[in-house]
């Protein structure tokens, strides 16, 4: 991944990281899902799903994950 995105939030929920992208993309915020979950040993829990965004949006970002709190 290129240097100039910054994780703004991670879980080991998918779909709680997925859901905060689509709100991101609902206000024109661009995002990036990473999975780091080893998908060899799902049973372990030893991963987190990271979301990315470009520096000009972090402080917008972050305002609308603590606005939408989904955990």
């Amino acid at each position: 991944m290129a240097d100039n995105w910054v994780k703004i939030f991670g879980a080991a929920n998918a779909f709680i990281v997925e859901m905060y992208k689509g709100i991101l993309e609902e206000n024109s915020i661009k995002s990036v899902l990473v999975n780091k979950t080893d998908s060899m040993h799902l049973h372990l829990n030893n991963g987190d799903v990271e979301l990315y965004v470009q520096p000009e949006d972090v402080i917008k970002a972050k305002r609308l994950i603590e606005k939408n709190q989904f955990d």
